[in-house]
Parts: structure tokens; sequence; C-alpha cells
């Protein structure tokens, strides 16, 4: 399945740009705008390079940890994802349950066969979610060698290895991934410092699950906003920021007695925009902006 269906975008103020699939299943696009003084200007499209004809559209998961387990993974065959990360928590061998090695490539992890029997993912991503520090959690998308908090004794060479939240993010860029924010739900109060941060999530199915289930934390205030509005803020001084939709432990692979309703389950995803249904192809349109980031 490639977005055939309706899906409305989460979009801020000063956004990204603004889209929907319209009635006849096409996209809608308006451009970049900022707000200046009480006049427009468009800044930036994502999607100049876009044939919205022909390009494939591509249903992704960058947040959630079906890991390398065949019967999470085929959930999301089966929702109709075309790409998903192999991601899991990672990075720090203080905890127990976090990886201590990059999943990657697939083909190291999963079966042939289990591979040669999806009928609609059609790539994996290199991903995970780096713990190392615990007030900034972020995900590494395409990063494909392995990272961690410093340890001691050391156990990998200091170019792959932090201390702080700043290096986790040069880390994580310099060695070829992109580090994008996990569930900012508190109001951001350095600008500067987070309009720098190439990626953010906008929307997690986590927060509406909680926010449902009654927590205090999530029903005092509506964390989801808290996130947008974060984004919108983090635009106005770098409007290249990448704002994405995640599902982060509510996907379509969530057990049935977990309690959570359709209209959280499997509800935050991004479709990509990509000339060819390859992962360098995927991963330049994704660092290019030319997605949706999609409550679904």
């Amino acid at each position: 399945m490639r977005c055939s269906l309706h899906r409305h975008l989460l979009a801020a103020f000063a956004s990204l740009g603004l889209a929907s699939c319209s009635g006849d299943g096409e996209p809608a696009v308006q451009q970049t705008i900022l707000s200046v003084d009480g006049s427009l200007e468009v800044f930036y499209n994502p999607y100049s390079e876009v044939e919205f004809a022909s390009s494939p559209r591509l249903l992704a998961q960058h947040h959630d940890h079906a890991g390398v387990t065949e019967f999470n993974l085929r959930a999301y065959d089966k929702a109709g994802y075309n790409v998903v990360g192999l991601q899991d928590y990672s990075g720090n061998r203080r905890l127990p349950y976090t990886w201590t090695e990059r999943r990657w490539p697939p083909e190291r992890w999963l079966p042939k066969d289990f591979l040669a029997s999806l009928k609609n993912l059609e790539m994996f991503l290199p991903n995970a979610e780096e713990v190392g520090v615990p007030e900034l959690h972020v995900t590494s998308a395409f990063l494909r060698t392995y990272i961690e908090v410093d340890s001691d004794p050391p156990s990998l060479p200091q170019s792959r290895q932090y201390k702080t939240g700043t290096q986790l993010i040069d880390v994580v860029r310099q060695n070829g991934g992109v580090p994008c924010v996990a569930h900012q739900f508190e109001a951001l109060t350095d600008l500067d410092y987070w309009s720098k941060v190439p990626c953010t999530e906008i929307y997690t199915a986590f927060a509406a699950a909680l926010r449902e289930q009654g927590s205090p934390y999530f029903t005092a205030v509506d964390r989801n906003q808290t996130m947008v509005s974060n984004w919108d803020l983090m635009l106005r001084q770098n409007p290249r920021v990448l704002g994405i939709a995640v599902n982060d432990h509510f996907g379509p692979d969530t057990p049935p007695f977990v309690k959570v309703s359709p209209q959280s389950r499997d509800s935050g995803k991004i479709l990509v925009f990509a000339p060819q249904v390859t992962l360098e192809a995927y991963e330049n349109a994704f660092r290019h902006g030319a997605f949706f980031a999609v409550i679904d």
C-alpha cells in the first residue's frame, strides 16, 4: 500500500509544508511559508523535486521497537508499510535491555525465507533509539555503525562514543546518521541549541495512548501539542528542521491485551516521496524533507 488512503499532516504555524491526500488520492501541497511581520514569504519547498504523479509513496516508520523480531516486522508488513527500522534501545552497556551492536545489515539478522515472504516491506532502515543520555533520547536513522555512551574501560573508538547530549547529536551526524529528538514532551527553553538539531518528533502514538489510559502526566497537558509547539519555535530559527510522526511502542504489532484504541494504535508515521525504491534514494528524499508527517 502506498498511500491511497486519506491522511492528515500535523503542521505547525511556520511549517515545513502543509499537505494532505486530496479526494482523488493525489496530494495537495502548499509551499513552505514563514510569517515575517505579518507578511508571507516562500523560504523552502521540500517538495520541489517531487514528481507526485510518478514518485513511489513509501509508508515508513522511524521510531518503534520492532527490533529484528519476525512477528513484529510481519505485523508492519501486513499493515502496508514499505519501510521499517530495525530498531530498539541501544548504546548503553549499563542497561541490560539495550543493544550493544548495530542490527545491520538485515540479511545478517533475518532469515532469507522470511525476507522473501514479505509482501509490502521493500526495505529496512538502520536505526536505533540511543539511550546513553537519560535526559535526551534520539533516534539514529541511516546510522550503520554502533555508537554508545562512554564506558569504562572504553570499548569503542572515541569517534563513536559520547558523554553529553550535544556530543550524542554530533556523533550520530559524524557517523552518517540523522539524529531525531524523541518524545520531546516538555516546552523547549534553549531554542538556539534545539534549532540546530536536524529532526524532531512532532507526534507519537505513545502520548496519545497514555492520554487515553488516563496517565496524569499525559492528561494534564496534551504532550503531542507540546511537541508541535516546540517544532513551531524551532522552525522560526531554522526552517529546515524536519518533523516526523511515530508510533513508539503502539504500532500494528501492539499485543491485543494492551489497552489502546484503534484511533491511537498505529497512528504515527511518515510518507516519503523517493524517486526510486532504494535506500539511497529514500535517504536523500528524507534528508531533503520530501515527506509528509501523518497522523492516521
